[in-house]
């Protein structure tokens, strides 16, 4: 199962977004989802996305099916019952469609695609877990659909992901079986909150470097890590520190 893209809920006041700017990192594309009432910023990199990922119409996203996704109640950060967070494996890598119960939503603003969203993504602690509309990597689609591909030495394509989630959840048995089934590799840790970290392929000459996005209040931080630490190590940039995670692994058997 190959991950396209990971999404953040963030909030439009939030300096997530000029944060990843200031590292170095450009947006790729921005879009707006008629009907969801959310809009985005994207950074591709080589291999998948980061989708930062905000409603701008709360009475589109609480309406129709778009309801079923959670997205109000997961832009809330660490208040919420559900994570902030969302993983989207791209459109044919599936095994089987049979591998997870889900449900189809229809998207206005994709009219002729269905998308397949993994039920268990309503359990207490999930990421939204869902199907991309897109069948390529960043680097093999078109410059004029997806824009640029991060040029930064150090964070050019995501090597393996993070999942970091509150003690209180555990993984349902869909984001454990989407975890051993993925590329790149998943892991899942418990913490003190939801965090998500991508860690990158290592450049020649440049130390690995990883991205952590934590939920340690409403709001989300951003950290930047060299050698590839473990959450809440000493950082290379830091939006505000957040402290140590204190994550410990979930045991996952790849199988």
């Amino acid at each position: 199962m190959e991950i396209d893209h990971i999404f953040a809920m963030i909030h439009p006041s939030d300096r997530v977004l000029q944060t990843l700017m200031d590292l170095g990192l450009v947006v790729s594309y921005r879009r707006k989802h008629e009907g969801q009432g959310t809009a985005n910023a994207c950074f591709c990199f080589e291999n998948l996305y980061l989708e930062l990922l905000w409603i701008e119409d709360p009475v589109q996203t609480s309406s129709g099916s778009s309801r079923g996704l959670g997205l109000l109640d997961r832009e809330k950060g660490s208040h919420s019952s559900l994570s902030p967070f969302g993983i989207a494996w791209r459109q044919g890598s599936r095994t089987s469609p049979d591998e997870f119960p889900a449900w189809v939503y229809r998207p206005s603003f994709l009219p002729e695609n269905g998308i397949a969203v993994a039920s268990e993504s309503s359990l207490p602690g999930q990421p939204l877990m869902f199907e991309s509309p897109s069948s390529f990597s960043p680097i093999d689609r078109c410059e004029s659909e997806r824009g640029a591909i991060q040029s930064k030495q150090g964070m050019r394509a995501v090597s393996s992901i993070t999942i970091s989630l509150p003690e209180t959840a555990q993984p349902s048995d869909t984001l454990r079986h989407i975890a051993m089934q993925s590329t790149p590799s998943i892991s899942i840790v418990s913490g003190q909150f939801h965090a998500i970290q991508l860690s990158f392929s290592k450049d020649q000459g440049v130390e690995q470097r990883s991205l952590t996005i934590a939920y340690r209040s409403n709001q989300p931080k951003v950290l930047v890590h060299a050698k590839n630490q473990v959450f809440g190590r000493k950082t290379e940039h830091t939006d505000v520190g957040i402290g140590t995670v204190g994550t410990s692994p979930i045991g996952l058997d790849r199988g």
